[in-house]
């Protein structure tokens, strides 16, 4: 995979995503902190807030995930802000600034100042690596719903013992 697009480094923010897809997806763990987030219950516990509680009224998408988190526990506030940090990496057109605020704001009911773990929130790792267009903003809510799903599903994979840690070629291609 190319890791430069005419004068864009793409390799900071891939590596980004790698390091997401092995802590968090595979191993449980976090790109933000040394807590374990990406748990089966945690995720659990985000998708009865955010999924099954959908908010369809007129507020901003980040005003109506604020309020449709109150009722998740401080981890469920940490793995909500860090699958959206995880939907924020690619794209170009939110600044990394934004990003990082609506991260930093998802977290900060959680109780625990964020101090994010190595590079995770510097420029050229969040920078993204191109438009999203208005869709990756009209459409985040299903977004993130769909990160949800699919995170759920491989940990309950796992569960089922499909799986292992690292993924065997047999989990990569079951269904």
């Amino acid at each position: 995979m190319a890791s430069r697009v005419t004068r864009k480094d793409l390799a900071p923010t891939l590596a980004a995503a790698h390091e997401w897809i092995e802590r968090c997806l595979i191993d449980d763990g976090s790109v933000l902190t040394d807590n374990r987030l990406w748990t089966a219950p945690l995720i659990g516990e985000v998708k009865r807030a955010f999924v099954d509680h959908p908010d369809t009224g007129p507020d901003s998408f980040m005003d109506k995930l604020r309020g449709q988190l109150k009722s998740v526990s401080r981890a469920g506030h940490q793995l909500a802000a860090e699958m959206l940090w995880s939907l924020l990496l690619f794209p170009s057109n939110i600044s990394p600034d934004l990003k990082r605020r609506h991260v930093q704001e998802v977290w900060e009911p959680s109780g625990e100042q964020l101090r994010p773990r190595g590079q995770t929130f510097d420029d050229e790792v969040v920078k993204g690596i191109g438009s999203g267009g208005t869709g990756s903003n009209n459409y985040r809510p299903l977004e993130l719903a769909f990160l949800i799903a699919a995170a759920a599903s491989l940990k309950q994979r796992t569960m089922r013992g499909n799986c292992r840690s690292p993924p065997t070629e047999s989990c990569r291609s079951s269904p």
